[in-house]
């Protein structure tokens, strides 16, 4: 037994250290930071069999097979670039994440800060919807075993035709270990479960109503060494049974600097007319290049095999801004913000 005793505390520091961490020096996001990712949601009457799988350490997911949806770009902006900026200042709001989605752009708002992520509300320039109170989203550091318990609120419409929804949210890192996606395996990732009680009123006037609750469960992988999290499944309880209602994986690793340690990418001329330009410092022989229009949605994606001056045709394309990702062969990523005159 003694045997034993020691074996076990001479490993303990190292299952510690191995254990994966959220921190805010790699998770914590940061303006003009952007990333590609594919989501797809389950369409009603239609059933997608999928399971987040059980709680604790050492585990396996495979979800390689999860791979149609739609590739969209997401990016970290300045609110105050906002349409609504006077209002998003009076929520102390100092970050959004721009998207896409089937309804059109939309920006979350949040405060983020070293010590955790705040969800404020969101917004599409037009309407403002504001989380009363504030849910927290994620903390720094974030390890196996920590929890936090957190509340959401919101309310749309006047005090007789109105939908509130409140919501009591309880997050977990509940598991870590290996998962596979359509992007490739990641080892060492930990898992995040948001489990959620939400109370919905909708009221038609001062006569009819009605309200309900449902409670639903967010799945969350992170990577030790990855900004975003790299998969992400989102669902129900029906009858105690559950119902995947949607998921989301992350493509490339994306930053805003060179692709690798020594390697120099432009893209010129810019603003262009016709064509773009790559020039590149490296001896790849590949890259892909993506671009989005202002609102996040994919246009051309093409891949360059002439490493000596590459460039793509843009000429069909309407004039005003786009962002060019650029993909060498390692899926390292640079993104460039770019105007067509």
């Amino acid at each position: 037994m003694s045997k034993f005793l020691t074996t076990l505390l001479l490993c303990l520091p190292f299952i510690i250290i191995c254990q994966p961490t959220i921190t805010s020096s790699v998770h914590q996001p940061k303006i003009g930071q952007s990333f590609t990712s594919v989501s797809f949601a389950v369409e009603e009457d239609s059933v997608l069999v999928a399971s987040p799988g059980d709680a604790g350490i050492n585990k396996t997911w495979n979800f390689s097979k999860l791979s149609k949806g739609n590739e969209i770009l997401s990016t970290y902006i300045d609110p105050n670039t906002l349409a609504l900026k006077d209002l998003v200042k009076a929520l102390d709001v100092n970050m959004g994440l721009k998207t896409l989605d089937e309804d059109g752009p939309f920006v979350v708002l949040m405060n983020v800060s070293n010590t955790q992520i705040v969800n404020k509300g969101l917004t599409n320039d037009t309407i403002f919807i504001t989380a009363d109170p504030a849910p927290v989203v994620m903390k720094f550091p974030f390890r196996f075993g920590d929890k936090f318990n957190t509340r959401n609120g919101i309310k749309l419409g006047d005090s007789l035709e109105f939908l509130s929804v409140r919501s009591q949210i309880t997050t977990e890192a509940d598991a870590y270990g290996t998962i596979s996606t359509a992007d490739g395996i990641f080892d060492n990732v930990l898992r995040v479960r948001s489990f959620s009680i939400d109370s919905v009123t909708i009221s038609f006037g001062a006569d009819f109503g009605f309200s309900t609750v449902d409670t639903s469960i967010s799945y969350v992988w992170y990577a030790a060494n990855r900004a975003n999290p790299v998969f992400q499944l989102e669902t129900t309880l029906v009858e105690g049974k559950t119902v995947v209602d949607a998921y989301s994986f992350s493509k490339s690793r994306t930053t805003n600097t060179e692709l690798t340690v020594g390697e120099h990418v432009d893209v010129y001329p810019n603003p262009f007319q016709d064509k773009i330009n790559i020039r590149s410092s490296s001896q790849a022989s590949q890259y892909t290049l993506k671009v989005f229009d202002n609102i996040g949605r994919k246009v051309v994606e093409k891949t360059l095999d002439d490493n000596k001056a590459p460039n793509m045709d843009l000429s069909n394309l309407p004039s005003g801004p786009y962002t060019v990702q650029i993909i060498n062969p390692s899926g390292l990523v640079k993104v460039v913000k770019v105007v067509k005159q």
